[in-house]
């Protein structure tokens, strides 16, 4: 009775929330995602990006070109990658239904033996704009590399190494973290992005041949006045103070039990004008097998939040809300991924303040808990 009464609650708060916001995420299922084509407007442009060749004792630059997305819009932009989740959802979905009678173990050798491919719909969508330069791409070789050993280097994760990303945010972006929203150029960095306001590609071939990074230079905004720099990092700690922040945090462990498997968690607060604003916690579980190499692997798995945020003051005025681990999660089986998402709102109107310790993530493999503050 009393998870009823916290639930019926958390429905009466999301439903005022989504009133005094501009909420412009759309829930598609994933069988409904097969019948939805792509929005329209996505087109494909290029920029010059020199890459630097050693010659002799010195060094030369040669240009080549790179391909990246254009959406009309920030709606555009997240209804794509909504639309994109439940399609790969669903094509995984369709892979266990269609071996129903195998258990997890089972399902994960056929998996190898098959070559089954999670990410084909992410990766088919890309082919279909000839979109060649995905940051994906770049994310499934280093997964691939990260895998197949006997032990698993947590410093190299590859989810730490590509921001945290979603496969399917990784879609959109190139391998530069280069999209086009509207008429700026993004380009996605560590703890932040640039914001080209003009979307002038000379400024963004300018940003990446020098390799400017918010969080450990100072950005001139004399020689490059039509960038935003948006970033989590600045103000007091060492690094230049940016045009504009934002928020985002992120704790992640790693737990190993029974000699031959692992459980990898992750809680995650990010407050973006690109992303919006959300708060989601992920399990994502790996398991030996032979000749003693690791692999994603299935299980049943959870992932929930628990605890407090407070929602600064606002035109809505003051909100807190409290996450229960028994509602608030994503219970999933048969699957090597579990994650729950709450939030995804304009951050123009919709502010998330988190106490270090009052949000954890809750993560489970059957009967296996860890649990994870988010600092």
């Amino acid at each position: 009775m009393k998870n009823q009464i916290k639930f019926i609650i958390a429905l009466l708060i999301i439903v005022s929330t989504y009133s005094c916001t501009d909420f412009d995420e759309v829930q598609v299922s994933p069988t409904e995602s097969q019948a939805i084509s792509d929005p329209e407007g996505i087109e494909l442009m290029e920029y010059s990006n020199p890459t630097i060749l050693s010659k002799g004792r010195g060094f030369s630059f040669n240009n080549t070109n790179v391909s990246f997305l254009s959406f009309p819009s920030i709606r555009v932009f997240r209804r794509t990658i909504t639309l994109l989740e439940a399609r790969a959802t669903y094509h995984d979905d369709q892979f266990i239904a269609a071996n129903a009678n195998l258990n997890d173990d089972q399902l994960s050798q056929l998996e190898i033996e098959i070559g089954f491919n999670p990410y084909e719909p992410l990766e088919r969508f890309g082919s279909s704009y000839n979109f060649n330069d995905s940051m994906l791409k770049d994310y499934i070789e280093a997964e691939s590399n990260w895998l197949g050993k006997r032990e698993l280097d947590i410093e190299n994760d590859p989810d730490k190494k590509f921001f945290h990303l979603e496969e399917e945010e990784l879609a959109v972006l190139n391998r530069d973290g280069v999209v086009k929203i509207g008429n700026s150029i993004y380009k996605i960095i560590k703890g932040g992005y640039f914001e080209i306001t003009d979307g002038n590609l000379q400024t963004l071939t300018k940003l990446i041949e020098n390799r400017i990074d918010p969080c450990e230079e100072q950005l001139s905004i004399k020689e490059f006045p039509n960038v935003n720099v948006v970033s989590s990092c600045g103000g007091g700690g060492g690094g230049p103070t940016p045009t504009h922040c934002m928020e985002s945090r992120d704790a992640r462990d790693h737990w190993t039990f029974d000699g031959d498997k692992m459980m990898k968690g992750e809680v995650v607060l990010v407050h973006s004008a690109i992303w919006g604003v959300k708060i989601k916690s992920k399990t994502k579980f790996f398991k030996k097998r032979w000749p003693g190499i690791f692999y994603r692997y299935r299980n049943d798995l959870v992932a929930a939040l628990d605890g407090k945020y407070d929602r600064e003051t606002s035109e809505c005025g003051e909100l807190a809300f409290e996450f229960d681990e028994k509602i608030n999660r994503k219970a999933v089986q048969h699957k090597s991924k579990a994650k729950f998402v709450y939030g995804v709102f304009n951050p123009s109107y919709q502010n998330i303040y988190v106490k270090p310790g009052k949000v954890k993530g809750y993560h489970y493999q059957r009967s296996n808990l860890r649990i994870q503050p988010l600092d």
